[in-house]
């Protein structure tokens, strides 16, 4: 028995068989034989009756000895286990051996993927801005409506998995006033409930400053060379004015020079990026002078001077896999710990590529993607889904700067 996603052998999990053709058994009673797995994640049945089992596995949450809670997790065969035993007589050591079938099972165990729409969290951690957690992505069905504000007096911004919201206030009248109340409906995709709607309320839990808050995407005070100078601000942007901002390249320690630029402004309005030509190594000092900046509560930045290197390209590692294998519908991801870095697609010819990657160590996930949404899919009993096929790399990969490290992987089923 092993994890899934993860791979990691599974110790004092319960196994059981069951002597009938239906699921429900699983989720109503106890198994008719019950086993435990040990450290390695190994499990055996002895003197079972004749006859045609199902068979499960269960991290048993309430000792119900049933799969009755929707966070347990469990794995299940789709084929039937009809247990046999065969003697045969061992010519070599002249003495008769039994076999046992079925042998070398091996069950993926894994929880039930959260198929409802709820709210999981909201909050007003800054003033102007209120924030809506979903248990899902966002769809279209989703509505909202407020007795305090209405669509023109927010901007609504999504984060990349679209099960974040954030309604950013473009009136300080609105972000000043101690309690916001908004209804949302939304679609909670199960048919027995249908449509919910919420009451949702935000607290004026702290006052915003009244300085605009403003971040970098600086690494260690240098900016990676595949990555454009962003500057991310605390609130609803309603002016930039260039001509408070410079940019300088360091001739030397006390020696600087002007370089042109242009700012972007993001669709969100919440962020700007800089075009300019940046030279590889070089050192660059951003300034912007206190108003420079300024957001929809007419709140200023404070002054900021911030010295950055421009990365260098042979700095980085890249790696290329050459992944044999008959299935192409896969992805890989690249690992640091328990840090997802990267996630990459084969071509045509199953090469997979990494490029611009910290020199360090690294383990790679392969998922076989059956349902093509680029991430992994975990199982489902009643629609009789096993999860996704998941390998790993079997060694750490070490990858050294202005280093292109090639592997090449032979997939076995």
């Amino acid at each position: 028995l092993e994890d899934a996603f993860t791979k990691e052998k599974l110790s004092g999990v319960l196994v059981g068989l069951y002597k009938t053709d239906n699921d429900s058994a699983f989720r109503l009673r106890q198994p008719d034989y019950l086993t435990k797995t040990n450290q390695n994640g190994d499990f055996s049945f002895f003197y079972l009756a004749d006859g045609v089992y199902r068979i499960y596995a269960l991290e048993d949450a309430n000792y119900s000895y049933s799969f009755d809670q929707p966070n347990e997790r469990i794995a299940f065969l789709d084929s039937l286990i009809i247990p046999a035993a065969k003697t045969t007589f061992d010519t070599i050591d002249s003495v008769f051996k039994t076999y046992y079938t079925p042998e070398n099972l091996l069950l993926q165990m894994f929880q039930e993927e959260n198929k409802r729409q709820y709210v999981l969290s909201s909050g007003r951690k800054v003033s102007g801005c209120l924030s809506v957690v979903l248990s899902l992505p966002k769809d279209d069905d989703i509505k909202w409506l407020s007795p305090d504000f209405s669509a023109d007096d927010v901007v609504l911004v999504k984060n990349e998995t679209r099960d974040s919201l954030r309604f950013y206030l473009n009136s300080s009248t609105l972000s000043e006033k101690d309690s916001l109340q908004m209804w949302i409906t939304y679609n909670s995709r199960i048919d027995s409930i249908g449509y919910e709607t919420d009451t949702l309320y935000f607290p004026l839990l702290e006052k915003t400053s009244e300085v605009l808050g403003l971040t970098d995407n600086l690494s260690q005070n240098k900016l990676h060379y595949f990555q454009p100078l962003t500057v991310t601000a605390d609130g609803l942007l309603s002016r930039i004015d260039t001509s408070q901002i410079y940019l300088f390249r360091q001739v030397n320690d006390s020696v600087e020079s002007p370089i042109e630029f242009s700012v972007n402004r993001s669709l969100s309005k919440h962020k700007f990026t800089f075009e300019a030509k940046f030279k590889e190594g070089e050192k660059y000092r951003l300034v912007l002078n206190r108003g420079a900046v300024s957001d929809v509560l007419n709140r200023l930045n404070d002054s900021i001077s911030k010295v950055f290197t421009y990365r260098e390209r042979d700095s980085y590692s890249s790696l290329s896999l050459n992944v044999q294998s008959e299935n192409l519908g896969f992805f890989c991801q690249l690992l640091k710990g328990d840090e997802l870095v990267k996630q990459a697609y084969p071509d045509a010819n199953g090469l997979v590529v990494f490029e611009f990657l910290e020199p360090n160590k690294y383990d790679v996930r392969l998922v076989f993607d059956k349902n093509k949404d680029k991430e992994w899919t975990s199982g489902n009993l009643e629609q009789k889904q096993q999860p996704e096929q998941v390998k790993y790399y079997p060694q750490k990969i070490e990858l050294r700067a202005n280093w292109k490290q090639e592997i090449d992987w032979i997939l076995t089923q």
